[in-house]
């Protein structure tokens, strides 16, 4: 399936969304089984394939990680043997929903992690890359995920920042363009003139058909979080996401490997910090969740052998039994 592929990077809640949606309606083909839209956080839709993200989510659990983990993937995970089965599934979908689109686009934030596997199948299946890394003020980013998830400033900082660096690292090789939500929203024809000239890909001959129905998708009133500046505390995760937010908005992005290599030790130096006490974490949010799921269990066949005949028969029985048992107290009493 020879082709041509953009790949949206960036954080969860940094506006991914709204930049897959212009790319798309400007002829990205961003494959037939899209995320459905939810009102209270993506009204105007996710612009993700329901089976990319499925197959990242069963992956990452594989890894014995998830989304919003602060802790490194293992040393070279894409050769894991566990993970043939879901490089077979990635191929299986795009061969099956993109193997006819010439242009075609991706939008998922945990392919900044992911992307080492991407880059081996696209080789595989012949596929040339390119991509966008969509950047939003750390500081909103923190408030949206406050707000839905119930994240902590500094867990979300230090996300924002692993998946900057992330995308950073593995899309070095390829065309690639930064742009943010603000210029998004902004102007978001000079954003898509940015873009297709820093990939060298071609779509401005859409742009007055599709005028209207982008203008009409990108509604600045969806924007419910305004955080441009550091927060009053400021604790080193925050300034070090506020450092590395002006310096990629500002460096060429061919630079952006020596202009983050500093924040990148001082993160990983943190990462490595806090994966212990994340670890307990994780291994105690199972053994609740086993003990929660136990329960439930022995709930529900409580409940089942309520409901049967047999109890219900034998009911007055046992209301006998209870009687005697506190008329005559410490003694056996046999029915």
């Amino acid at each position: 399936m020879p082709s041509q592929a953009i790949f949206v990077l960036g954080m969860h809640r940094s506006g991914t969304s709204a930049l897959t949606g212009v790319l798309s309606l400007l002829g990205a083909d961003p494959g037939p089984s899209l995320m459905p839209s939810h009102e209270s956080i993506n009204p105007k839709g996710f612009w993700e394939h329901e089976d990319i993200v499925a197959i990242h989510d069963r992956l990452l659990e594989a890894l014995g990680s998830f989304w919003h983990d602060e802790r490194d993937l293992p040393e070279n995970w894409w050769q894991f043997p566990v993970v043939i089965l879901f490089r077979r599934e990635v191929i299986e979908v795009l061969r099956r929903d993109f193997g006819q689109s010439p242009l075609w686009i991706v939008k998922d934030p945990r392919m900044c992690r992911l992307l080492p596997l991407w880059l081996d199948i696209l080789h595989e299946v012949g596929c040339a890359p390119y991509f966008v890394i969509g950047l939003r003020s750390p500081f909103e980013v923190a408030r949206s995920l406050e707000r839905r998830d119930g994240f902590s400033e500094a867990k979300s900082c230090l996300l924002w920042l692993e998946y900057l660096l992330e995308a950073e690292r593995w899309s070095r090789a390829y065309p690639r363009v930064v742009v943010t939500y603000d210029q998004l929203l902004a102007d978001w024809q000079a954003t898509s003139r940015q873009i297709a000239e820093g990939l060298g890909l071609s779509w401005q001959s859409r742009v007055e058909d599709v005028a209207a129905r982008i203008n009409a998708f990108l509604e600045p009133t969806l924007r419910h979080h305004h955080a441009l500046e550091q927060p009053a505390r400021p604790i080193l995760l925050a300034k070090l996401a506020d450092e590395a937010y002006r310096t990629a908005i500002n460096t060429p992005p061919d630079q952006l490997d020596n202009a983050l290599a500093s924040i990148g030790e001082e993160v990983a130096q943190a990462s490595r910090l806090i994966a212990p006490w994340v670890t307990q974490i994780v291994a105690m949010s199972k053994l609740l969740r086993e003990h929660q799921e136990r329960e439930t269990h022995l709930h529900a066949e409580i409940k089942r052998v309520k409901s049967t005949v047999s109890w219900r028969i034998t009911k007055p029985l046992r209301v006998i039994w209870n009687l005697l048992r506190k008329i005559f107290p410490g003694r056996t009493v046999n029915l």
